[in-house]
């Protein structure tokens, strides 16, 4: 019962991540300093989660000590705009699994599919392509997988997975059309996987379906969405070819606070 409720207000956040930016961004004119602020999530209503009553989050005292920059001015990024890292996760370093590890990049793919449930008489749906290193892409939007493998315990981690999208991905129910720019999936935290050898003898790596969290990002109609928790609904498997790697395509299902389910079907991908 708790972690239900506790489900639906992350969602929540997840979904209303505008409403509290406005409500917590309060600088004091000084550079670096901001005032303290609070929000009051859902205005204290709190039918979804009764267990948790006047849900409230407070910003005491925040303060940007300081900034670096690369020692390499080629190194720098190219400033878009002041939203560039509004999808961004920041997580806790996680200590890179025992085994061997290998960074890659996406070497193609297909297009990978959206599907939604059914908004103003039509079901949601959309197309969108990757960066790759067939589409030319350029860092730090190139499409990236980490994975290490320790043969002599039978396991397997997906340390890291950014896919970006190549260009705006289209949404539509049939009569209305939404794009979404800077679209990303991300992988939180790992996946913790096995490895096991089919039956012709050759080994398969695999995460299985709910293993693995995912970040599901992107900016439509001004306004940064992210959707902290989808899941694969199913197994994540993957071939080693040589120094390449190939995944299977797989599912990532969010549920929303509507308990309506959204999947994304990533494609097959090459990884080099």
């Amino acid at each position: 019962m708790g972690e239900n409720q506790a489900q639906k207000l992350q969602n929540y956040l997840a979904e209303n991540q505008q409403e509290c930016y406005e409500a917590l961004n309060d600088p004091t004119g000084v550079p670096g300093m901001f005032n303290s602020a609070s929000w009051l999530v859902n205005e204290g209503k709190n039918g979804n989660w009764p267990g948790l009553n006047n849900f409230r989050i407070t910003v005491d005292h925040a303060e940007v000590g300081s900034a670096s920059l690369p020692d390499d001015p080629d190194a720098y990024l190219t400033c878009l705009d002041n939203d560039v890292n509004n999808s961004e996760i920041f997580e806790s370093i996680v200590p890179t699994s025992p085994g061997i590890n290998q960074i890659l990049h996406l070497g193609e793919s297909s297009s990978g599919s959206i599907m939604g449930p059914e908004v103003l008489g039509g079901r949601v749906s959309g197309t969108g392509s990757f960066q790759s290193q067939a589409s030319a892409c350029v860092d730090p939007w190139c499409s990236w997988l980490e994975i290490t493998t320790d043969g002599p315990t039978g396991y397997w981690t997906l340390e890291e997975l950014e896919l970006f999208a190549d260009g705006p991905v289209e949404l539509t129910n049939g009569t209305s059309v939404l794009q979404v720019e800077r679209s990303a999936i991300r992988l939180y935290q790992v996946g913790l996987g096995t490895i096991r050898t089919d039956r012709g003898g050759s080994q398969v790596y695999a995460v299985e379906a709910g293993d693995a969290h995912f970040v599901i990002s992107g900016l439509g109609g001004g306004v940064v969405a992210d959707l902290r928790w989808g899941r694969n609904s199913s197994p994540i498997t993957a071939h080693q070819h040589g120094d390449s790697w190939m995944l299977d395509s797989f599912v990532i299902e969010h549920v929303d606070a509507d308990a309506n389910s959204w999947t994304i079907t990533v494609p097959r991908t090459t990884w080099n």
